[in-house]
């Protein structure tokens, strides 16, 4: 089962309503710092968290104080609630869960304390008209409809008495049936490698424990008993003879005489002999040597704890959701590309927020969603957006983007480092080297700023559109600089350049600064005087400083 998109108003930065589809097996968010990445994490894991929802609750969650959070997650597969009628219990069919958080109004009744928000999650109910409609192998105790009339839910039973479900009956309260475990890795990477009220490390304690006590208590204890006796023994009798006339004895008889007989067995115990796991922890080993998890880098611990979670999915059938949050925390590159073929192959949904451009699949373009300021990108309406008419290669933006993977564009145009694009905040996208170091090197000449410009350069002016593409999709505010050498205007830069963020030198850069090779460019354009730049290349660098509000 997999997130389908999420709906989120008035939860941190996003004041209005937002929706993000989630259209492919794993989504990376990218975007500067502020933008929502890790807000979007937060929204899905705050509205899957069932139990004590309200304490996760912040202040600052809230946009606007006057208005409630809500959070609508919308998956692609069904769900159930199971709610009480009569004798029996009804599973109502669902894909969308509601998360509404409020300001208290009022006191808890029945309690001396209460919390300052009020936080619940709502199952919204999947309308249908007969069961066979819903592909649904196992439907019994499904009702034989369910509909919405007035603003209520109404089911019906097997003798078709219509029966009304009530606000509170769709509030989870773990009455769930065939919903995803959701996972989150904030960058606190290591809690589920720890024992812990719930982490995954405290079940497969318990597991090892049961499995353990079961066939002990089947056993014959005294071997048991005898070989921890064996051990303890060697073990305490290599120090300083605590347990006999040190500390020990003398402290068991103060407080057998004090609290009673029962008391002359108290000693320092190495482990829980019926429950040998209790203290365990994951550790490497090698002898007698052990390095705990504390000495573990956090990167290590994150691919830990997600492989743990994975194989214990698997094992037990179940759904599960990743949603991770700066997955190349503390991992170095080749980890992180080992990490993202994992992401990729796997057949579980990942949502990842990554500052990382090796997180960035250009193939596949669907799996990209870059936030700012102005709204998520791509959207609907700029995907529609038809461009190539100068070229008589006419189609909507949607059908250049489908191109990269169907013309292996991500394989013989576009190199890993070009993912860059889709973090900076302006661009400039140039032909070659020559444009981009040249370039940098007369804005140095005439102290312009250009610290806030990623140049790219796009190996060659016929590739220039391929980059322009990706900005005009993902909402980078770039500009085109090009050489018309002897053909004039190119009319496909043109057309995808917006405004007047593109300029053209009439031959080339190459001829105006009079060299061909990038260290002769950069030696003279460091020997020449800046009142000597011909006007093209003022004009150019004066309209990049334009471009970037200098």
């Amino acid at each position: 089962m997999k997130i389908k998109k999420i709906t989120i108003k008035n939860f941190r930065s996003f004041k209005n309503s937002t929706t993000i589809d989630f259209e492919e097996n794993y989504t990376t968010l990218v975007g500067k710092n502020g933008v929502g990445k890790t807000s979007i994490l937060e929204a899905i894991n705050l509205a899957t968290s069932f139990s004590f929802a309200e304490s996760k609750i912040k202040p600052d969650d809230f946009n606007n104080d006057n208005e409630n959070i809500e959070i609508i997650l919308e998956f692609d597969g069904f769900f159930f609630i199971n709610i009480p009628d009569g004798w029996q219990t009804r599973k109502l069919p669902s894909k969308t869960i509601k998360f509404v958080a409020k300001h208290r109004e009022k006191a808890t009744p029945g309690k001396a304390f209460s919390g300052i928000f009020t936080a619940d999650q709502y199952v919204i109910p999947y309308e249908f008209t007969g069961r066979s409609n819903l592909g649904v192998e196992d439907n019994k105790n499904i009702p034989k409809s369910v509909i919405k009339q007035d603003n209520k839910f109404k089911f019906k039973r097997e003798n078709n008495n219509e029966v009304e479900v009530s606000d509170q009956m769709l509030i989870v309260r773990n009455n769930l049936d065939n919903f995803p475990n959701i996972f989150y890795f904030s960058k606190e990477r290591d809690k589920d490698l720890k024992p812990g009220y719930f982490t995954t490390f405290q079940k497969i304690l318990d597991e090892l424990n049961w499995r353990f006590f079961k066939d002990y208590k089947t056993s014959e204890r005294n071997d048991y008993v005898q070989k921890w006796e064996d051990i303890y023994s060697f073990i305490i009798n290599k120090v300083e003879d605590p347990k006999q006339s040190k500390i020990i004895n003398p402290l068991k008889d103060k407080i057998k005489d004090f609290l009673g007989e029962k008391f002359k067995s108290f000693e320092i115990s190495l482990f829980n002999l019926r429950q040998p796991f209790d203290d365990a922890f994951f550790s490497l080993r090698e002898n007698d040597k052990i390095i705990t998890l504390s000495r573990m880098a956090s990167g290590e611990l994150m691919v830990i704890a997600y492989f743990l979670l994975k194989l214990t999915s698997e094992l037990s059938k179940e759904e599960i959701i990743f949603l991770i949050d700066d997955p190349e925390l503390h991992l170095h590159p080749q980890l992180q590309y080992k990490l993202f073929n994992e992401v990729k192959s796997s057949k579980f949904q990942h949502v990842l927020a990554t500052h990382s451009d090796i997180f960035i699949d250009l193939g596949n373009w669907k799996t990209i969603k870059r936030l700012t300021n102005d709204g998520i990108y791509p959207n609907g309406e700029l995907l529609k957006k038809k461009y190539g008419s100068s070229v008589n290669l006419e189609k909507e933006l949607r059908g250049h983007l489908d191109d990269i993977k169907n013309l292996c564009q991500d394989k013989t145009i576009f190199r890993r480092e070009d993912n860059e694009i889709l973090f900076c905040e302006k661009c400039l996208l140039v032909e070659g080297p020559n444009d981009k170091y040249g370039l940098l090197a007369l804005a140095n000449k005439l102290n312009f700023d250009f610290s806030k410009l990623t140049i790219r350069y796009c190996v060659g002016k016929d590739n220039i559109h391929f980059y322009q593409t990706i900005c005009l999709a993902y909402g980078v505010n770039f500009f085109v600089v090009y050489d018309q050498d002897t053909n004039g205007k190119n009319n496909l830069i043109e057309e995808l350049s917006l405004k007047d963020k593109v300029f053209s030198f009439t031959t080339s850069f190459e001829n105006l600064i009079g060299s061909e090779r990038l260290y002769e460019i950069l030696k003279k354009i460091d020997e020449l005087d800046k009142n000597n730049l011909s006007k093209e290349i003022k004009d150019c660098l004066g309209n990049i400083n334009k471009f970037l509000g200098n």
